[in-house]
């Protein structure tokens, strides 16, 4: 039932392969109970067996739905030379592109490293906003009465 209720909603093979009568009632339960298969759908996050995996999973989801802030993470990564980071987030959009499901576990490193980047460009947003905002700095006067209190000071 469960495996015929993800292909009516667009999200063949998001649960695992094998599963017993009574996880496949309880994996379909939370489904109804909880609006999180959109999500994990959009994400392309499978579904956890377990309870608290699956929690995480979906609040991970939620932060990596949108695969423009992957990207835009990814590739922030890269250019501050991050390549662990880059790599990681490049191999869920390729998994993610090519249809396949990312493992619930993965969710939540995915998440960190997207509201990672998120901070680190705030950061740099507001300190380029604090520069431009900032008074130009005042220029010394010139010339040879200029240069003499230079040297013998004000």
């Amino acid at each position: 039932l469960l495996t015929r209720y993800l292909a009516a909603c667009g999200a063949e093979g998001m649960a695992p392969a094998k599963l017993d009568v009574a996880l496949e009632a309880r994996l379909l339960r939370a489904l109804f109970a909880e609006p999180e298969l959109a999500a994990l759908r959009e994400a392309r996050i499978a579904l956890a067996a377990d309870e608290a995996t699956r929690r995480e999973a979906t609040n991970a989801a939620r932060l990596i739905a949108d695969a423009a802030s992957v990207e835009i993470a990814r590739a922030h990564f890269d250019a501050n030379g991050a390549t662990d980071a880059a790599e990681t987030l490049d191999a869920y959009l390729r998994r993610r592109r090519a249809g396949e499901w990312t493992p619930p576990q993965d969710a939540p490193t995915l998440a960190a490293l997207v509201a990672r980047a998120d901070v680190e460009l705030d950061a740099k947003r507001r300190e380029a906003e604090s520069l431009a905002d900032a008074p130009p700095a005042a220029e010394k006067p010139r010339g040879l009465f200029a240069a003499m209190r230079g040297l013998f000071g004000r």
